[in-house]
């Protein structure tokens, strides 16, 4: 989710079974109705693989009070989708100084918890250098 957006200008959609980790039941995202069951991903898939931030997915509701479900992506945005878990002996100091480092690059940095991020990689950025500051 961009900072300008808020919860109330999106809506919630759900992952199907065959894009996510078996032990996890389902993955919620944001995302932007732009009508005709299409939606475009507001934030960075923590256990989905094959969609990615501003993807733009079909999906539809089965229910009424149900979220709307991924089919497919139907214009891949381009950004790629990264998940890292920091080793155990890294520091908060030392996490928050590479998440900061990061970001200069221009990704996107989202935690799940204290051992899992989801990190953002538009078009633009230099993955050997993500890969670089990561080491």
């Amino acid at each position: 989710m961009s900072q300008d957006e808020t919860p109330s200008d999106l809506t919630k959609i759900i992952v199907g079974f065959e894009y996510h980790w078996a032990e996890i039941g389902a993955e919620t995202f944001w995302a932007k109705a732009l009508g005709n069951n299409r939606y475009e991903l507001r934030n960075v898939p923590f256990y989905a693989y094959g969609l990615n931030f501003g993807d733009v997915v079909v999906a539809t509701k089965e229910g009424e009070d149900e979220f709307p479900v991924i089919e497919r992506v139907d214009r891949p945005s381009g950004h790629r989708t990264f998940r890292i878990v920091p080793a155990e002996d890294v520091g908060t100091e030392a996490l928050l100084s590479a998440i900061e480092s990061l970001e200069e690059l221009g990704v996107g940095v989202e935690r799940a918890n204290a051992t899992l991020m989801a990190l953002d990689l538009p078009p633009e950025v230099d993955e050997d250098a993500v890969f670089d500051r990561l080491e």
